[in-house]
């Protein structure tokens, strides 16, 4: 992902999530077996950011969504929506729309200072 163009994210597919007693838990999953080393326990925020990452949105896109449905600022969501898409990077559980699963993409949103309106 570029930081020239804003780039739709995907899941990679090689993941689970379960939600148990009211807790979200997203589990890679490596060959057949699942990575239990790198369990993520969602909050609501990123809950709904995972369920939101479907190709058609940005980090941008993402933010936008998560500030309107949890009433915070914009800047901070864009700051939170683009650590935690770091994180499921890094995991290789998120590419750019048009990357291959193996690619290891950079996560901006269209405007690495963070002065988008």
């Amino acid at each position: 992902m570029s930081a020239a163009a804003a780039q739709l994210l995907r899941k990679n597919g090689d993941a689970v999530t379960r939600t148990i007693a009211g807790e979200t838990l997203l589990v890679p999953i490596r060959g057949r077996l699942a990575d239990l080393r790198q369990i993520f326990s969602l909050n609501p925020v990123a809950a709904h950011v995972w369920e939101s990452i479907d190709g058609a949105h940005d980090i941008s896109g993402l933010a936008h969504e998560v500030a309107a449905v949890f009433d915070v600022d914009r800047e901070q969501a864009v700051s939170d929506v683009r650590v935690f898409v770091r994180q499921l990077v890094d995991a290789g559980l998120v590419v750019g729309q048009d990357e291959s699963p193996d690619a290891a993409p950079s996560v901006t949103d269209g405007d690495p200072g963070g002065t988008e309106p």
